[in-house]
């Protein structure tokens, strides 16, 4: 849809020669393939549902958050949540979910994930898991990986570490994807969802 747009609002017609190698001819060159390639899809997907016979008018509901937000919670554990330290440092913990803004992260346009409340940006100091201004991080330097993952660029997966002596924060750290860690102890402690608000 995006593809059909653009060539139906008229930015692009600058190009009249899709041979020259500006970034106008570059972008309907590509949009012209998305919409050919998209097509082509649709169309085999029509022909193995009606091989399959089955109901191509089926529908199904697909909840959307209307806010775009959402809270960070452990898969091992649903009843935790990502969530900020009140010191300077902003380390981020998992903390029991509560009412706190500071549980309620976004994905802002470059796709960096931002804390609601601060506004800052989820990266990586060191082998910790902090808050800081998202003019330090990297675009996409921090994404939602296979295996709901959150990846810190090569250096390794969103884990919990430490926990506090009172028992009620668990730090978050970057370390290495553990290969097969839900067959070996159970829930993947390394993976997380986005439960949308």
């Amino acid at each position: 849809n995006m593809a059909k747009a653009l060539l139906a609002d008229g930015i692009l017609d600058s190009c009249t020669d899709i041979e020259e190698e500006t970034p106008a001819c570059t972008m309907k060159v590509l949009s012209m393939e998305i919409i050919t390639q998209q097509n082509h899809q649709i169309q085999g997907m029509y022909g193995a549902v009606e091989d399959l016979e089955y109901n191509t008018t089926d529908d199904c509901e697909v909840e959307v958050s209307k806010t775009n937000t959402f809270k960070i919670k452990p898969i091992d554990d649903p009843s935790l949540c990502v969530d900020s330290t009140d010191v300077e440092v902003r380390v981020l913990v998992l903390r029991e979910c509560n009412d706190r803004l500071s549980q309620v992260w976004r994905i802002d346009h470059k796709g960096r994930i931002r804390n609601k409340v601060t506004k800052l940006c989820m990266v990586r100091k060191g082998k910790n898991v902090r808050l800081r201004s998202c003019l330090n991080g990297e675009e996409n330097d921090v994404t939602f990986g296979f295996g709901d993952t959150i990846v810190f660029g090569n250096r390794g997966v969103m884990t919990p570490g430490a926990t506090s002596e009172d028992g009620l924060e668990t730090a978050l750290r970057v370390a290495p994807r553990v290969v097969n860690a839900a067959a070996s102890v159970g829930p993947d402690p390394q993976a997380f969802t986005f439960a949308y608000l």
